[in-house]
């Protein structure tokens, strides 16, 4: 009975030994699955952050092919324009010598109207500072589009102005600010095309300071004011 009993003892004890591995196995196992998940999910934080960051980037790149767009495009209907004033001025030019002359009080062709000094000066340091943008010197672009502000207020490139200014803040985070000059173009220039564009910025900036109910109210703005624009499709998807 004696002899029984220390075999079993035996047996029960060498059970114990060989099932501790078995525990301590199954716990490093956990560990390690845990630490691969933590890992997998930093992972895919980081990627999300680096696609937001590509995604701005992105629409930043837009606004600005957008914007040389709408500025070769008022240049070439100033163009356009004076040049269709050249031909009426020559047609009246022609057809008057071509018929004899009337003992009638002489008649004054109206001269064309040139471009006003200003507003070629106000054209030149529009497209000076836009250069800089293009260019990738964000600083002095800031700096000359505030100076285009203060100097050219009345200029038809006002609002693109006020407008390039606020994205050059929101790159550098700069929300409050960015905020300001945004509803600026919202506000003051309602005929602007950089409106839209506008509102939904000031969409994703309240996102940026959590404030979820404005954000929702800017993206629906969009979407009323502008249904069939690009911004609007944007819109829709923050919604």
């Amino acid at each position: 009975m004696k002899r029984h009993i220390v075999v079993l003892a035996a047996t029960l004890t060498g059970a114990a030994f060989a099932a501790a591995p078995v525990r301590e196995a199954s716990g490093n196992s956990i560990e390690e699955r845990v630490d691969r998940l933590e890992r997998m999910l930093e992972s895919r934080n980081q990627v999300q952050v680096e696609m937001q960051q590509q995604l701005s980037d992105l629409e930043y790149e837009v606004g600005q092919l957008r914007g040389s767009i709408e500025l070769h495009g008022h240049q070439l209907e100033q163009i356009l324009a004076r040049q269709r004033d050249l031909y009426q001025d020559i047609e009246r030019r022609l057809g008057g010598a071509s018929q004899a002359p009337e003992p009638t009080a002489p008649t004054t062709v109206a001269p064309v109207t040139p471009q006003s000094t200003a507003e070629v000066t106000a054209n030149v340091a529009y497209e000076a500072a836009f250069g800089l943008l293009k260019g990738k010197r964000f600083d002095e672009a800031a700096t000359a589009f505030s100076d285009f502000i203060r100097d050219y207020p009345t200029s038809n490139y006002v609002a693109n102005a006020y407008y390039w200014q606020a994205q050059l803040k929101y790159r550098d985070s700069n929300l409050v600010d960015a905020k300001q000059s945004f509803l600026t173009v919202v506000n003051k220039y309602p005929k602007s095309s950089k409106r839209a564009e506008s509102i939904f910025k000031l969409g994703l900036i309240a996102d940026k300071q959590g404030d979820a109910a404005e954000a929702k109210k800017r993206y629906q703005q969009v979407i009323n004011e502008y249904p069939s624009s690009n911004v609007a499709q944007l819109a829709k998807g923050k919604l």
